[in-house]
């Protein structure tokens, strides 16, 4: 079981020292919405690299990104268990990404599957069309430095609430891209039409895999699911006012 404690709670994947450079950092931002994103580093203010809607990459400190005004979120970093080679990279490609893209206009929320990469080199999305959620974005920088946390041949079919959900999500990101980039409507509509039933990867599975070890990676949704639910309810929604 994973125990509760004051936020952030700090766990690790399993072999992992919880002060490992890299993390995912889960968020509740919402009674029924979580939010992804990824430790790059373990400077003090500890750097944390998330796409937080279309084109609103941001590269932020832990204690911005956990907070609403000043009420501290439920929220859990956990450590990454990355061979030390792999986790200097990452830091590495995420710093470069961060430059590149982060607090601009880039990088396009969609809620396929993508495969797409970033440079090592440079931090260049190889695929400038791809978009991502807040959690297939760090799928995908975990991805460029070659590691699968999560295995989509062992995922779980979308269901009709993952469905209803792509809706929502499709609706309300076709409103802001008519009214802020006009220009991106065509293929905005497109991407999002071709997407609709795509598989589900939320940020509370990606969370749930971090907290396996790297011998057991990728890990399937019936391996993920337990861990992700138990995350789910350390990080319980308490209302403002409670």
């Amino acid at each position: 079981m994973i125990g509760a404690g004051e936020f952030p709670l700090r766990r690790s994947g399993e072999g992992t020292a919880v002060s490992a450079a890299c993390a995912v950092v889960l968020v509740r931002v919402a009674e029924t919405q979580f939010h992804l994103g990824l430790r790059r580093g373990n400077a003090s203010h500890e750097p944390v690299l998330h796409l937080a809607w279309h084109r609103r990459l941001r590269d932020q400190a832990l204690d911005q990104v956990i907070k609403n005004k000043q009420r501290v979120l439920p929220s859990a970093v956990v450590a990454l268990s990355l061979d030390p080679l792999i986790d200097e990279a990452l830091q590495v490609l995420s710093g470069r990404v961060a430059v590149r893209y982060a607090n601009n206009a880039s990088i396009s929320y969609g809620f396929g599957e993508v495969t797409a990469i970033f440079d090592r080199d440079t931090g260049e999305l190889m695929t400038p069309d791809a978009a991502f959620t807040c959690a297939t974005f760090v799928l995908a920088m975990l991805r460029s430095v070659g590691i699968r946390i999560i295995d989509g041949e062992r995922w779980r079919a979308p269901t009709a609430e993952d469905v209803q959900w792509q809706i929502k999500i499709g609706d309300t990101l076709l409103a802001q891209i008519e009214a802020q980039y006009h220009g991106e409507l065509p293929r905005a509509k497109e991407r999002i039409e071709h997407d609709l039933g795509s598989r589900r990867y939320r940020p509370t599975d990606v969370a749930g895999a971090a907290l396996f070890g790297r011998e057991k990676w990728p890990v399937g949704a019936e391996e993920v699911d337990p861990r992700a639910s138990e995350l789910e309810t350390v990080l319980a929604w308490l209302s403002p006012s409670t």
